[in-house]
This record gives structure tokens, C-alpha cells and sequence, in this order.
């Protein structure tokens, strides 16, 4: 497959199981009655066909990265997401090997896993609400592992910690389901104060970097120029 064309289908990826998740959630909101419209097997075919879509999509990842003999990655810009100055962090999208290893993994266990959701959540009432949750989750993990910043991965960090609540405590009517929501949320929430804290240490270590030069720079001149400004 060509390396360029599988290159311009990186965003597919996250957005098809994404987009599965918001039209199933439009359908139920603009539904008459809610149970008549959409029919169960209307919502099981748009939940899966994200997921394999995909699944799809990371096979020809897969293969293009192992045919190559050099090492090499894909990398998609869609747009600069924050600008300030020279600093610039784009919404973009990576793939490399090891990237292509585990979106496979990923997309292959997602689309079993909602296949195999069809029948297990058939005759429940909140059917296209549990397939809407899980196509988000999907498209939250996939925004982790494709992510070409750390600003990027982090969103994607933050909806897989949200969906999880989201589907853990789907039965939240039941209180002990409720209750373990509620841990699983806190427990993201602790390991999310964790990787925020790694990140601003980075952060501060990048203007380290930065800073110290120009510090360096600004006594030099000091020296320099500090005894003429004297006369």
C-alpha cells in the first residue's frame, strides 16, 4: 500500500469510532420516543462499522511500516492547535512501528468486543446509550496511542479516564455499580494528577533549557557593558 495515501488516513483512525459515538447520540436525541427509532440493529451496524473501519486502516499501517527497510513513521498535521510565539503544539497524529503494533491490537480487540456487545447488551433499554460510550472509549484510547505530543495524549488520557466512569457505572440505578464508578473515576483522577505533575516537570525542564543560555547571555553582557554605562 502506499506509504502516502495510508499516511493521509491517519486521522480515520480516531475519528470513525468517534463519529459512530455522536451519530448514535444524535439518532437518540432526535428519536420521537425514546426505543422507537433507531432500531437496535440499525445502532449495533454504525457502532461496529467505526471499530472496523479502523481495524482496517491499521492493517495497512501495519503492513506499510513493515515492508519498510528504514526506520520510519507516519505523521499527519491536521492544523496548529496552540500558537504562542515560536511555540507551537499541532493537533497531528504519529504512527510507527511499535504504534502500529498496538492499533492493531487496540481496533482488533474493539471491534470484538462490540461485536460480541450486540448480543450480550440485546435486550437492554440504555442499548445505544452503552454503544455511544464505547465508541467514545475507543476513539479516547486511540487518541492516546496516536498522539504526536504529550498535550494530545493527555486529551486522549482524559477521555479514556471519562468513558470508563461512563461504562462502569452504566447500571448506575444498581448503587454498587454506582459506587464502583465512582472508584474507577477517582483512581483515573489520581493517575491523572500524576501525569500532570510529569508534564509540568518536563515543561520546566524545556525552559531550563531555554532560560539558562539566554541567563548566560544577559551577565555576559552585563560584564561588559555595566562599567561604560559607569562613565
Amino acid at each position: 500500500m502506499d506509504r502516502q495515501f495510508i499516511e493521509q488516513l491517519l486521522w480515520v483512525i480516531p475519528i470513525a469510532p468517534l463519529a459512530g459515538a455522536v451519530a448514535i447520540g444524535l439518532l437518540c436525541a432526535l428519536s420521537p420516543k425514546r426505543g422507537s427509532f433507531p432500531s437496535r440493529p440499525f445502532v449495533g451496524l454504525i457502532a461496529c462499522l467505526g471499530p472496523l473501519t479502523s481495524f482496517i486502516i491499521a492493517c495497512g499501517i501495519f503492513f506499510t511500516l513493515g515492508k519498510a527497510h528504514d526506520t520510519v513513521s507516519l505523521h499527519q498535521k491536521l492544523y496548529s492547535w496552540i500558537t504562542c510565539g515560536a511555540f507551537s503544539i499541532d493537533f497531528a497524529f504519529e504512527a510507527d512501528r511499535l504504534t502500529a503494533v498496538m492499533l492493531m491490537f487496540v481496533t482488533f480487540v474493539g471491534t470484538i468486543i462490540h461485536c460480541y456487545s450486540i448480543a450480550y447488551m440485546g435486550h437492554d433499554k440504555g442499548y445505544a446509550r452503552f454503544f455511544s460510550y464505547l465508541n467514545l472509549f475507543l476513539s479516547s484510547m486511540l487518541i492516546l496511542v496516536l498522539g504526536s505530543n504529550l498535550v494530545l495524549m493527555f486529551l486522549g488520557w482524559e477521555g479514556v479516564g471519562l468513558c470508563s466512569y461512563l461504562l462502569i457505572a452504566f447500571w448506575f440505578d444498581d448503587e454498587a455499580k454506582a459506587i464502583a464508578g465512582k472508584k474507577a473515576l477517582s483512581s483515573t483522577a489520581s493517575a491523572t494528577s500524576d501525569l500532570s505533575s510529569e508534564f509540568f516537570l518536563f515543561l520546566r525542564h524545556c525552559l531550563k533549557m531555554v532560560l539558562r543560555p539566554l541567563s548566560f547571555l544577559f551577565w555576559r553582557l552585563m560584564l561588559i557593558y555595566w562599567p561604560l554605562l559607569q562613565r
